[in-house]
């Protein structure tokens, strides 16, 4: 799906003074730099727009003169227009000479030569200084099609009179105003009838084959836009007329709401690409099982990562802790800076996609991304079964047990890199503990823990705490719950060091947590209709098949229900991207994935059922920074 960026300029991306302000000019700049898919669609003339836009790389030709010309920035051509034809034109010079009004005309040659041409230069100077406009005149112009043409007098009288008069041809668009930036001076914009911002949209589509279209406005001249786009959004100094067709209100143009929007995006859909070259918790398994002459089937750190962390000699022991949920931005917010925790960080590790307990406590258990192991998410499509399982409680949708024996565990990897040298001279263990972390529960485990790394030999711990997961789904990222919480661990965890001899301590986490703003996808039976069978995976990273009937519908009412918020990747992008994680893949996974799969990117959720979301004031499974950074601590004994 080719998507398309396309905003208005007075009024919408330009400032309140019709300027492009210095932090919407560097969002562009990058954005530009980078290829995003954007580009204009104004009232104004190629002469102002390149002013405006001289340094900047647009590569995607504009709409101008509301709609009457798509215009080649990089090349100054016109690469279709919308001529006013000869009889009208005709009845034009006819009313501006009888009323001696000063005229500007823009046309457009057989080559696609963008022309203009003044009548009256002397009263257009400060239309020139205040727009920017170097003055050029072509006169007298080769021949030529009339594309657009404004008369301008510092009365309205005469002006209203044209534009009553031109309005009972029925040949003409007209925009008859009082200019925004010059005292006293009045517009009436003349082009040919057909011409329009839609319509003009609607032709740079079938160019460029652009489908997903994001739009942008202030006026009503912008409605058109908006008919012809997937997703609208009104600034928030819009007329109330425009703002009553939005998908979405963003803050107004002298806060740079388009510019940041665009850049939010652009952040966003980039955020997977750009962790991924990240150090990963994949890439901590596979370091440590490298360490131990074992064959990771993924990278590792570099070789002399662990060293640079630790006291650089071996020790006896190795305990390797997983706390469930306690991403990077959860340490930050509830321990301070000097706390145990913080002051033996190391360095943030990205999770997997997506960043929740199946595919992330799987992929840190086992070295594999969740594209090699299967593991999904909580619920997985099952192809011979048509229908969703959660992998853990082996569970269909309507709550009824799968079959005798666990699915997940009959289909999907989990090689257990600790078991595996349980059968070398290193002694394994592998520990829950799980909710209530009560003070008798911690004593046994601590108790039990040291038992098994003070005894003779080499020692190999796997350590897997559910909290501060359990409590973080309940009451939230703010919760003051969460933060005695993770005093407690760290107590432990300090308990542990000067308890547990001559022992390495590797601390982290699956995944992250964000607070919710929840919907119910039973709040929308028209979107329920259109899925084959309910969405699977997470609610943050819903697996969607659809009914064929339904395929070109469903984009556009998906994006209207979640605001935008979700990123529909059709089946052939997750697989291109490897959101999942690179090969050698599942032999399962493309049959598993449905046609499309949309990922959260802001606090929005859409919940499948109403019990679902009522059970969750936070959760995970996003493309969000929150979701996917997690922290890597390293302490060793202090005995």
């Amino acid at each position: 799906m080719d998507d398309l960026y396309i905003t208005d300029m007075d009024g919408t991306l330009l400032n309140s003074n019709g300027q492009l302000s210095a932090p919407s000019y560097n969002y562009l700049k990058l954005l530009l730099s980078k290829s995003f898919p954007f580009t204009i669609a104004s009232g104004r003339s190629p002469l102002s727009v390149c002013s405006i836009f001289k340094n900047l790389n647009f590569v995607i030709p504009m709409i101008l003169l509301n709609g009457a010309i798509i215009y080649d920035f990089q090349n100054n051509k016109a690469v279709t227009s919308t001529p006013i034809p000869h009889t009208s034109r005709q009845l034009l010079d006819d009313l501006r000479q009888s009323f001696n009004l000063p005229e500007f005309q823009i046309l457009s040659s057989a080559s696609g030569n963008v022309i203009s041409l003044f009548s009256s230069p002397e009263h257009w100077e400060p239309f020139w200084k205040h727009y920017r406009i170097p003055f050029q005149n072509n006169d007298p112009a080769p021949p030529s099609s009339l594309i657009y043409t404004i008369f301008m007098d510092h009365h309205p009288e005469q002006l209203e009179y044209i534009y009553n008069t031109l309005q009972k041809t029925d040949l003409f668009s007209l925009d008859f105003y009082k200019d925004t930036y010059l005292p006293e001076t009045w517009f009436l914009e003349i082009y040919d009838k057909h011409a329009s911002k839609g319509q003009a949209l609607k032709t740079l589509k079938e160019l460029y084959n652009f489908e997903n279209i994001t739009c942008f406005g202030n006026g009503e001249n912008d409605l058109s836009l908006f008919s012809e786009s997937t997703w609208c959004c009104a600034v928030d100094n819009a007329k109330s007329s425009l703002k009553d067709h939005a998908s979405q209100i963003i803050p107004d143009c002298d806060h740079n709401g388009v510019a940041e929007y665009l850049f939010q995006v652009y952040l966003t859909e980039n955020l997977w690409k750009t962790l991924q070259s990240s150090p990963s918790i994949v890439q901590l398994t596979s370091t440590l099982m490298a360490y131990f002459s074992l064959k990771p089937v993924n990278s590792t750190f570099l070789p002399d990562f662990l060293k640079t962390h630790t006291c650089h000699t071996p020790h006896k022991n190795l305990i390797y802790i997983l706390a469930d949920g306690l991403g990077s931005n959860i340490l930050t917010k509830h321990l301070p800076k000097n706390s145990f925790f913080n002051t033996h960080f190391k360095t943030n590790l990205v999770s997997v996609f997506p960043p929740t307990t199946v595919s992330a406590a799987t992929a840190l258990e086992t070295g594999l991304y969740p594209s090699q192991s299967g593991y999904l998410g909580w619920s997985i499509y099952w192809p011979y079964l048509k229908q969703n399982i959660a992998v853990f409680t082996n569970l269909t949708d309507d709550g009824i047990p799968a079959s005798h024996e666990n699915i997940a565990k009959q289909y999907l990897y989990h090689p257990d890199w600790i078991n595996e040298l349980n059968n070398s001279n290193i002694n394994t263990i592998e520990i829950d503990i799980s909710y209530p972390f009560t003070d008798d529960l911690i004593a046994q485990s601590v108790e039990k823990i040291c038992k098994f790394t003070n005894s003779p030999g080499e020692h190999i711990l796997y350590l897997y705490l559910n909290e501060p997961d359990h409590t973080l789904h309940k009451k939230g990222t703010q919760s003051p719950d969460v933060t005695s919480l993770l005093i407690d661990i760290e107590k432990m965890m300090l308990q542990l060091s000067k308890m547990c001899a001559d022992t390495l301590f590797i601390f982290t986490a699956d995944h992250g947590f964000i607070d919710v703003d929840p919907l119910c996808l039973e709040d929308y039976p028209e979107l329920m209709n259109m899925l084959q069978v309910p969405p699977s995976l997470e609610p943050r990273a819903m697996n969607l098949f659809i009914k064929p009937e339904y395929l070109e519908k469903f984009c556009s009412l998906f994006h209207k229900i979640t605001k935008n918020t979700y990123h529909l990747y059709s089946k052939q992008e997750v697989l291109k991207n490897a959101l999942f994680g690179p090969p050698p893949v599942h032999p399962l996974l493309e049959e598993m994935l449905g046609d499309y799969l949309a990922v959260a990117q802001t606090p929005l959720t859409l919940f499948p059922n109403r019990s679902y979301l009522d059970s969750m004031v936070a959760t995970h499974g996003g493309l969000t920074t929150d979701e996917l950074l997690v922290p890597l601590i390293i302490f060793e004994s202090e005995c």
